[in-house]
């Protein structure tokens, strides 16, 4: 196949991991770039860190550059001097989520917060120091204050994430909102103000400080603002940037209060309205609300929801369509945001509210329309063109011209979320209950407490908030002939309790709970009290804390009095104050203290007769977690109030008898209704999966625990009310849309679930168009024309197409297949899928692996099982770390991707030993993989302990899961002939086998051409056009395209093109494929021992799409997702189509699908060296040597698989700069103890028989010592000059040692194991010692019966006499041997960290054999992939921190000889770096670096570097768009551009005998320098017309960053 011809360019990267962070008048700036900055709130607490990756990368998604948080006191610093900064309240494990989905971050440290959290995020000790005012200039305050800040911005400092640091914090917040508060302050406020600023400032953060709702904010504090609405604010100071802190995307809910509601139209509208008005920065406040778990909401009376109506509901769901439509703003804005920041400004008022803004630069001008009529439309005309701006909206134009956005018009569906049953139980609605009482007896008969006073304290003050409740309790006594003794009493209790309960001699007379708002109120009830001691016990109970206003501190809770019996006896009144008695106090309640709450608690719950509506009760149950991964609620309606956990998780209080009025609020109001507080939000990682879970009330006011059920949330119906000539897209969160419920296009009516038609309607059936347009799809893309619906006449008025979708919830995928493709739901798919296998890297990289997967189009991830690391020693397992199949599974899951199981479990993958144990080689009888039942009952066992397990995560789709396809057995089609017969029957086994273990998917059968029904037999090779399945009803399907190849020691580094991968996928498409997948589509690294062969290097790169690092290869990365996105576009076609083909003779042809929507084409040209000339349908076509041209309308070029318009990104090595000095490493070192093996001979075991090394090691270590001794005589005729020692040898590394002395050392090469090894040797008489380490390079890993390949010395070994022409041969394979596994070192540990041997710095020798070098190190600063640079090694084995890296063997280098510049192979492979993943590093402190060298080397070149793009180069045909990418590093300048025919490759551009007329180089200066990435349309008109007599047209690009 001749190579085929393509030309990079190249563009530099700009390494510097900081980022400064300023400002002038007009924006933010980063690196010196005014950026538009579009930012959301997720607060930390209010979910859990297994949440936190979804919800920010939806922020991402959305289109927010930056996530933002407060920092919240009370929850760090619980109690004075003691933090807490574990689960949920890990702000540095958030702060480096938001860094790792590539966002910045905006930490608002306060440290009040406000925010609708309990005391506003003070800790209450703080209120309770003596002398304590908050807020103000109060020493004491401001002490404790300054404490906590300093706290956490060391802290963040410690782990580099301010941007200074290059970390993702782009700006830092201190004090919040004060100006509103301020007033009462008076001159103190003003100080105060000022203290915060200096303060602050002082930390040295390096980045700017905010305040916001702080007009007087002192310098350098930049001041913003917080509001429904801030395009009329202005800053303090004229460089200071129009910012809004806080765009209230909804509202809090509170106890008893209405449901708020923001609608979409409205905060779109507050947005594009600051924009035009000049703002560049806004946070939207929330964007993920959340929950209140525990104790933590405020108010008081804030819900446990924190819902806030934000743009992701509570749950984490995306609430459609704020969140589509303000997606679609933020990429408009972006689009704009040069213009934007430096564009100067110009204003027209139409009057009646209308005006127009247009910022213009030397490149053009973008123009925002705005109404802010409430009422009319606005007719505007504007340079000759009419615009009709509707009522409260803004249109954005980005070029002056054409409309792209108005706020009032969203073209995003609404999704409307059920709620389902819990499938996981037999009756969701039944769970069995079992109850306590809360035991009062202490506080209700004898009102005894902790403390005592003659005070009625605050709550605040006694309970220090350890609580909502505590006990005020006090005894009165009373003579027989008291004159308070009679008939009308009464207790009489001023309370500021929210809620409070009332005993007298243990009978609960009442309970009151005050109105929202109105927190003082007088509680009166009739009681009876005897003579003698009465007990009065007073439950005040809070619902949060005071978070707001000006001293709110001291806004006392409780009951702070008075408090009086009333007695009356006719016109009489009689007060007794009870005030000043002795009160006893009691902090919280009994159940809470003996932790009744907790799964394990041992008190006794009792199951008979539970009782329904008692007051002060406790409940507990056991329910299943449901199914799937939706998000989990329980439903407490019928409750009255109280706090619920799950399995000990407290997820918050509940109150849902408190319910709000639905008085007053139409349908149409911006309320939704009244608010039922009933569902409570259960996150994920609170359930156990399997076994029982358990829920846990505490019910204070007496409800029925019978109708409590768990739910999972989830999007029931899409739908859409769209005007004419835009495009909608409804999705269905990975379900199938099922039905259309409701479609017209005309002037419909009503909303979402009630629509109705209007008074007119096109002419064609809506509902049967979008059914076939849409169901059976998770998602389809509708344009609303009147082409496609029918003309209605409405009398001029606009037209609109809605539309009511609805969704199949059903939990369980359907995945079968036919002739044609796999189906799932019933419906062909085109499926792309990529292998990427969990051991070879690690579960910190899989999550972006995965995502990276997806983005670049796949639909499905692929990897082996592997029974070795699974099971290293029989019947015992692993699955820890990297190991850990379910995590990695179901991280394929949470990114929506399908997964493809390879159980084998014979995995080859240049695995070690392909996947088997060698335990099972050594079992007595055992043959591999054919008719065996040692092996047999070996493969079953393990085969279905993996089904097992994956059958109770419910991870196959028939479950629910992501795994539509498994596959038992691998390639043996390949390697079944010599096995005969007992092949065959094994074969059928396997099929039995696996279709007995009931997995409800298909299972696949590779390179299997006799696979038994019903497996599907599908191949695996370079290409597999040709391949045509063994049944008809199996479709065409390819398991294993090879984007690359394996590396080995000593071998060429392979290369596979770009152009041909993508050749060889649209091929099988072509010719009737509709599953692919790449092996691989990330290789990684073989870690350890894990690398098979023999010689397969440590590297598994495999030239995939995704590099060893996880970085992108481009251009094959991105050539491929373009070819993807084409195949998906034409997944009905190919999948259903009639298929005709044409064949244009010299290898060219062209294949036809016709459905009645129309047809696609794929023309083939399998020609290596010539172009084809193609007329079809009167057009013509020129497809360039082997390549395929598609056009999914056949008409339209879309794709040629040998044009690329992907950037070429060059990778480059970077030193490590946290180190001042990163060539030089400090060495200690120690040798390898080696006397028991080479002057004793002394091992473990011993035999006279010279044995496989499997069979001794049983691959616990790479090596094996062979011992033996040899006594001579003094005169024995062997003893002479002459003598050597001949071993034969299958061991791949030999070292020979004769009475401790190193005679020689061989390695085999490589496909060459056998070898006899042969040196001189000098024996003595008397005893002489053998010793022969055997070493081993990864065992063999394919072929038949290739688990018996000999590895190590089985002999014959001999000494050799020579005396003259005599030669004398003494065989010494009979003698008695001697055998040691392993070495001391290994077995010492000398590679942990902690290991306590003694290393010395004296002397570091170099190119010294058998030693141990051990050196620390910083770990290399920011994220990207760390290498370590081995050259000037010999060969050994790494470990950084104790995690082994794997085999070196640098000295191992290739020959270059035979392949010329263009080959496919990158030339000789030296194999010097090695990957270090980030998880395996410290970020602070000192690292390890430890070796172990075999051969000998020069550790003092030993250094860690990062792995970065150095260069990003294209070279792209005329009419083709290009987008150049620096990973998030800015171009700075542009080296080489030309437009024409230039020459040359990236890095050595020369322009060529034509160019266009205009400068590229300055063009594409003005278009991409200072930018991330930039997108580049290749026309002549954009770079003037070259003459090239006809030539194709292209432009060359060389930039540096």
């Amino acid at each position: 196949m001749a190579s085929l011809r393509f030309i990079l360019c190249c563009v530099l990267v700009n390494c510097a991991c900081a980022t400064i962070v300023s400002h002038d008048g007009r924006a933010i700036t980063i690196d010196g770039h005014r950026r538009v900055l579009l930012s959301g709130s997720i607060h930390y607490p209010r979910s859990t860190p297994e949440m936190w990756p979804n919800l920010i990368k939806k922020g991402k998604e959305g289109g927010l550059d930056a996530i933002e948080t407060y920092v919240f006191w009370n929850a760090h610093e619980p109690t004075r001097r003691q933090y807490d900064f574990s689960g949920k309240l890990d702000l540095i494990r958030f702060l480096k989520t938001i860094q790792d989905e590539g966002l910045y971050g905006v930490l608002r440290i306060g440290p009040y917060a406000c925010a609708e959290w309990n005391y506003g995020g003070f800790p209450v000790w703080l209120h309770n120091m003596p002398g304590m005012v908050f807020r103000t200039t109060n020493k004491a305050y401001m002490d404790e204050m300054q404490n906590f800040t300093t706290m956490i911005v060391d802290m963040v400092k410690k782990e580099k994430l301010f941007a200074s640091q290059g970390g993702p914090i782009i700006l830092a917040q201190i004090e919040n909102e004060y100006g509103n508060i301020m007033g009462p302050y008076g001159e103190a406020g003003k100080s105060y103000i000022k203290w915060c600023a200096n303060m602050a400032q002082a930390l040295d953060v390096g980045v700017p400080w905010i305040m916001c709702q702080q007009n007087d904010a002192p310098q350098p504090m930049l001041n913003t603002c917080n509001g429904f609405y801030c395009d009329n604010f202005t800053p303090n100071n004229p460089n200071t940037p129009k910012m809004w802190t806080e765009n209230w995307t909804g509202w809090f809910k509170q106890w008893g209060g209405k449901n708020p509601h923001r609608t979409t139209e409205d905060v779109a509208f507050s947005v594009a309205r600051f924009f035009q008005r000049g703002g560049t920065f806004n946070n939207y406040y929330m964007y993920h609300g959340g929950t209140n778990f525990d104790r933590t909401a405020g108010g008081p009376y804030i819900t446990t929801s924190y819902d806030y109506d934000a743009p992701l509901d509570e749950y984490g769901n995306l609430n459609q369509p704020k969140y589509g439509h303000l997606k679609q703003l933020h990429d408009v804005l972006h689009s704009m945001e040069k213009t934007l920041t430096y564009g100067n400004i110009s204003t027209i008022d139409f009057g009646n509210s209308a005006s127009a803004t247009i910022y213009t630069t030397q490149e053009g001008s973008s123009c925002f329309f705005g109404n802010g009529n409430e009422n009319s439309d606005a007719a505007i005309s504007f340079r000759g063109e009419s615009y009709v701006v509707p009522a409260w909206s803004v249109t954005i134009l980005p070029d002056c011209k054409t409309e792209a956005y108005n706020t009032a018009k969203i073209t995003t569906q609404t999704s409307m979320m059920v709620k389902k049953p819990n499938e996981a139980e037999e009756d969701p609605s039944t769970l069995k209950w079992s109850w306590r009482p809360e035991n009062m007896d202490n506080f209700l008969l004898r009102g005894k407490g902790e403390s005592t006073n003659t005070q009625l304290f605050d709550q605040k003050v006694v309970s220090n908030d350890q609580s909502d409740y505590l006990w005020y309790m006090t005894t009165v006594k009373f003579r027989k002939r008291d004159p308070f003794l009679g008939k009308n009493m009464s207790l009489r209790v001023n309370s500021t309790a929210h809620v409070l309960r009332v005993f007298v001699n243990g009978k609960h007379i009442g309970s009151q709970h005050a109105e929202n708002g109105k927190f003082h109120y007088i509680f009166e009830k009739d009681a009876k009290f005897k003579s003698g001691r009465n007990v009065i016990s007073l439950l005040s109970i809070t619902v949060g804390l005071q978070n707001y206003g000006a001293f709110f501190e001291s806004v006392p809770v409780g009951i702070t009095g008075p408090i009086s019996i009333i007695g009356r006896n006719g016109d009489e009144t009689i007060v007794k104050d009870l005030s000043s008695h002795k009160w006893s106090y009691k902090t919280g309640l009994n159940g809470f203290e003996n932790k009744l709450f907790k799964t394990e608690s041992p008190s006794k719950w009792s199951f008979q007769s539970v009782p329904l509506n008692r007051t002060m009760t406790w409940y507990k149950t056991t329910f299943k977690a449901p199914l799937g991964n939706d998000p989990v609620v329980v439903d407490l309606l019928g409750l009255g109030k109280g706090t619920a956990w799950v399995n000990g998780n407290n997820i918050g209080r509940y109150w849902p008898a408190f319910i709000s009025s639905s008085d007053g609020c139409s349908a149409k109001c911006n309320y939704r209704g009244a608010y039922y507080a009933e569902k409570y939000h259960v996150p994920r990682s609170f359930l156990i999966t399997e076994g029982d879970n358990t829920l846990v009330l505490f019910e204070e006011m007496g409800g029925n625990p019978s109708l409590v059920n768990f739910q999972t949330t989830i999007v029931g119906s899409v739908c859409a009310n769209v005007y004419e000539k835009n495009v909608i897209e409804l999705s269905c969160d990975r379900k199938t849309i099922s039905a259309i419920k409701f479609a017209s296009f005309g002037n419909p009516d009503g909303n979402c679930g009630s629509f109705v038609k209007g008074t007119c309607e096109g002419s064609k059936n809506a509902v049967d168009i979008l059914t076939k347009e849409c169901v059976g799809k998770e998602k389809c893309s509708i344009d609303v024309t009147a082409e496609k619906f029918g003309v209605p006449d409405c009398s001029g008025a606009a037209r609109r197409l809605a539309i009511e979708a609805i969704l199949n919830c059903a939990c369980a995928t359907i995945v079968s297949h036919d002739g044609r493709a796999i189906t799932i739901d019933g419906h062909r798919r085109v499926l792309l899928s990529g292998s990427i296998h969990y051991p070879r890297s690690t579960p910190e990289m899989w999550p972006d692996l995965i995502k990276k997967g997806k983005e670049g189009g796949l639909d499905a991830i692929e990897t082996y099982v592997f029974w070795n690391a699974h099971e290293p020693t029989r019947r015992q397992y692993d699955f820890s770390g990297k190991l850990d199949l379910i995590r990695f599974l179901k991280t394929i899951q949470d990114e929506g991707l399908y997964g493809v199981l390879r159980i084998g479990p014979y995995a080859c993958a240049e695995w070690n030993y392909g996947g088997f144990p060698v335990w099972l080689h050594n079992m007595p009888g055992m043959v591999f993989r054919t008719t065996n039942k040692a092996y047999m009952d070996e493969m079953q066992n393990f085969t279905t302990m993996i089904v097992d397990m994956v059958k109770k995560e419910k991870l196959f789709a028939s479950q629910g899961g992501p795994i539509i396809l498994a596959q038992i057995e691998n390639e043996y089609g390949n390697i079944m002939g010599p096995y005969g017969e007992a092949g065959k029957s094994y074969i059928k086994w396997c099929a039995n086998m696996a279709q007995a273990l009931d997995v409800g998917v298909p299972w696949i059968m590779c390179q299997q051409n006799d696979a038994p029904q019903p497996m599907l037999n599908t191949c695996n090779g370079f290409y597999c056009d040709n391949f045509t399945p063994n049944n008809p009803n199996t479709p065409k399907m390819w398991t294993e395209n090879w984007t690359g190849w394996f590396k080995q020691w000593g071998g060429k580094n392979p290369h596979r093109t770009t152009e041909d991968v993508a050749f060889s996928v649209a091929r099988f498409f072509q010719r009737g494929g509709t599953f692919n997948n790449y092996y691989m589509y990330h290789g990684g690294t073989n870690f350890d021992r894990t690398a098979g062969g023999p010689y397969i290097t440590t590297s598994y790169d495999y030239d995939a799409p995704l590099d060893e690092y996880g970085n992108l290869n481009q251009p094959k990365y991105g050539h491929l997702k373009q070819l993807h996105d084409v195949l998906h576009s034409m997944e009905k076609t190919l999948t259903y189509g009639n298929i005709s083909t044409i064949d244009f003779g010299n290898s060219a042809s062209a294949t036809i699908y016709t459905t009645q929507e129309g047809s696609s084409c794929f023309f083939g040209n399998g020609n290596e060296n010539s172009d084809a000339a193609i007329s079809f349908r009167g057009e013509s076509y020129v497809v360039p040597a082997w390549s395929v041209t598609i056009l999914p309308d056949c008409k339209t070029e879309a794709y040629n698989t040998a044009k690329i318009t992907t950037q070429t990104s060059m990778m480059v090595k970077k030193p490590n700069e946290a180190e001042e000095d990163p060539s030089t490493l400090k060495w200690s070192w120690r040798p390898e103890n080696m006397d028991n093996f080479l002057l004793r001979g002394k091992g473990e075991s011993t035999n006279t028989q010279l044995f496989d090394q499997k069979v001794v090691s049983n691959d616990q270590s790479d090596y094996l010592w062979y011992m033996t001794t040899v006594k001579f005589r003094k005169r024995d005729p062997f003893l002479g000059k002459n003598m050597s020692l001949r071993v034969n040898s299958t061991a791949h590394v030999l070292r020979v040692f004769v009475n401790g002395k190193h005679i020689g050392s061989q390695h085999a090469e490589n496909g060459k194991f056998h070898y006899i090894f042969e040196k001189d040797a000098k024996f003595k008489s008397g005893r002489n010692v053998i010793s022969l380490l055997s070493i081993t390079v990864g065992l063999q890993n394919y072929g038949a019966f290739f688990e018996s390949v000999p590895v190590g010395i089985t002999g014959p070994i001999s000494i050799i006499g020579r005396n003259g022409d005599e030669t004398i041969v003494k065989d010494l394979s009979s003698h008695k041997w001697s055998y040691k596994t392993g070495l001391n070192g290994f077995e010492n540990k000398l590679f942990k960290t902690e290991s306590p041997s003694k290393w010395s710095f004296q002397s570091v020798p170099l190119n010294r054999t058998m030693t141990w070098y051990k050196t620390t190190f910083k770990a290399p600063l920011g994220n990207d992939p760390v290498v370590v640079d081995l050259l000037g090694l010999g060969k050994g084995t790494a470990w950084v921190n104790g995690n082994n890296i794997g085999r070196y063997w640098p000295a191992f280098i290739s020959s270059s000889d035979g392949c010329s510049a263009k080959c496919n192979y990158r030339g000789a492979y030296y194999a010097e770096k090695y990957h270090v993943p980030r998880s395996f590093l410290i970020t602070e402190g000192d690292n390890t670096l430890i070796l172990f060298e075999e051969m000998g080397g020069n550790p003092s070149l030993v250094n860690f570097q990062t792995t970065i793009v150095g260069s990003v180069c294209a070279n792209v045909y005329e009419k083709n768009v290009i987008e150049l990418s620096c990973d998030r590093k800015t171009i700075s300048a542009i080296k080489f551009a030309s437009f024409g025919n230039p020459d040359g490759n990236c890095g050595s551009f020369v322009k060529g005998t034509c160019e266009g007329s205009k400068n590229a180089v300055d063009i594409l200066t003005k278009e991409c320098v200072g930018k991330e990435k930039c997108s580049i349309d290749v026309t002549a008109e954009k770079f003037g017309v070259p003459d090239c007599s006809g030539a194709a047209r292209r432009l060359a690009i060389e930039a540096i960053c």
